[in-house]
């Protein structure tokens, strides 16, 4: 198993500014997280632990506020934890991912906003398609019963298809429905199809998601995600 290496990406900005950078909140998405900063900052990011955890440092950064521990979704994010590190002789706030196995993972930035991607590593692909292998399986059992009813068929085969066939883009989980609320509206008045839906976590805790879409071929989907990451927006291709 290869080892957990530590990973530091910095941005080319000065460390001492005249005023620390607000960490003013985080978002969620499955298997992906937002932080909503007043301005990019330097940062240095590590994947650490048994289990792992993924620690990001942003320097000269506060927090607003004290942020709650948030319950992460997706193949591989499990939680989210934030502190302030320190205040001297810099303000540098930590925000923790943990996670499931040590991961992938790609940095995006818009104006204010720092989107971290979670992906399963490459070495985790042969799992997926061993655990996909089984499923075949329930369908010899049909014809078994009913070998004379060959033409019923290709009518199941065509269910699954369209499952599988309809795709959105993610654009993010947000915990104030009026922000993704602003959202949804910017991309309508743009002509895109964008939604919003709710899910629920823990007790009473909701999240509102901004999707765009659907999309019959994933190719579409594809070039949607792109215009929209080229826009700022931390889009995310996902299957319905």
């Amino acid at each position: 198993m290869r080892s957990l290496l530590l990973a530091c990406l910095a941005q080319t900005l000065p460390l001492h500014a005249a005023e620390p950078v607000q960490l003013r909140g985080i978002d969620t998405a499955p298997d992906l997280v937002v932080l909503r900063l007043s301005a990019p900052v330097q940062y240095k990011m590590s994947v650490e632990g048994r289990p792992p955890r993924l620690v990001i440092d942003l320097f000269n950064t506060r927090l607003k506020r004290a942020l709650e521990p948030a319950k992460g979704y997706g193949a591989l994010l499990k939680g989210i934890r934030s502190a302030q590190l320190s205040k001297e002789p810099d303000w540098v706030a930590r925000v923790i991912l943990d996670v499931e196995k040590e991961p992938e993972y790609k940095i995006r930035w818009g104006t204010d906003l720092m989107t971290v991607e979670l992906a399963e590593m490459p070495a985790g692909t042969p799992n997926e398609s061993a655990a996909a292998a089984p499923t075949p399986e329930p369908a010899p059992g049909p014809p078994r019963a009913e070998t004379p009813a060959a033409p019923p068929a290709p009518a199941p085969a065509s269910a699954p298809e369209k499952k599988i066939s309809r795709y959105a883009v993610q654009l993010g989980s947000f915990t104030e429905k009026d922000r993704a609320m602003k959202v949804v509206e910017t991309l309508r008045a743009a002509g895109r199809s964008a939604r919003l839906s709710v899910r629920k976590s823990g007790r009473s805790r909701y999240y509102y998601v901004v999707r765009v879409g659907p999309f019959e071929r994933r190719a579409d989907a594809v070039a949607a995600v792109k215009q929209l990451s080229g826009q700022g927006y931390p889009a995310l291709l996902i299957k319905q």
